[in-house]
């Protein structure tokens, strides 16, 4: 307790610096540029947003949001992200650890790995996941004889 009022005393002590113009303007120069530099990413978030609302009316909108089709897929969305962060957390964390303590002769392989499934495009890890857990994948014709199919379900969609 006697350090924060120690230290808070020293904030509260330290007198203000004035800014001189020719920095608050070099500021906002650099503030523009920033925003300007943004606004192709800001346009890439928002404009198919604003192409959703510029389509149709409100009430088609608020139609297809509350229809049934509509609320089954954000369940869905929902829970299998909440299961895939789950599983991310508990397996990743312990192997994370393992990765920033241990020092192996094929560390850098397998850190090469975990960072190559973070960085395939959807589509080559979504191919990669068939290829291994389809019917006909490596590990696929295995779990089709314990009759556990894997393939638009949704314990693929946690997989992906």
């Amino acid at each position: 307790m006697e350090r924060q009022a120690i230290v808070m005393e020293a904030d509260v002590a330290r007198p203000e610096r004035p800014v001189s113009p020719a920095r608050r303007r070099s500021w906002d120069v650099r503030r523009a540029a920033l925003w300007l530099a943004s606004g192709p990413a800001l346009l890439f978030f928002f404009l198919p947003i604003l192409a959703i609302f510029l389509r149709i009316t409100p009430a088609e909108f608020w139609a297809t949001a509350t229809s049934h089709d509509t609320q089954q897929a954000i369940d869905l969305s929902l829970w299998t992200t909440v299961i895939a962060t789950g599983v991310t957390v508990v397996g990743g964390t312990p192997l994370a650890i393992f990765l920033a303590r241990r020092h192996f002769f094929w560390k850098p392989a397998l850190d090469t790995l975990i960072d190559l499934a973070m960085i395939l495009p959807p589509s080559v890890a979504g191919i990669a996941l068939l290829v291994a857990f389809g019917r006909e994948g490596l590990l696929g014709g295995f779990f089709t004889h314990l009759g556990i199919t894997i393939v638009f379900t949704p314990l693929a969609v946690i997989m992906a």
